[in-house]
């Protein structure tokens, strides 16, 4: 399964243009790479945290929680990812991401 992520994503950067590279993405995996995206290109345009989205507040305390450990920086990320997702998942989503 990763081998064929691995290859999805890199056909996704280098494959020529109109073709649907990962046929089963049906919008999932589209959506998670524009929040990775936005996560790493963009955090200045990100939403702050959700005081009524409950998965923001686990975000939030992982963040917090290893600020001083090797995790810190996967943390944000993820974390960031879940912030860039309420700029376009619909709100019942939001707890997948």
């Amino acid at each position: 399964m990763t081998e064929t992520q691995e290859a999805a994503a890199e056909l996704w950067l280098t494959g020529g243009q109109g073709i649907d590279w990962e046929p089963a993405d049906r919008g999932p995996g589209s959506r998670m790479r524009l929040a990775r995206h936005m996560a790493l290109t963009h955090p200045d345009m990100l939403p702050d945290w959700a005081p009524a989205c409950a998965r923001c507040g686990e975000h939030r305390r992982r963040v917090e929680n290893t600020a001083a450990s090797d995790l810190a920086a996967g943390a944000l990320l993820v974390g960031a990812e879940h912030r860039a997702a309420h700029l376009f998942v619909p709100p019942r989503g939001l707890d997948l991401v």
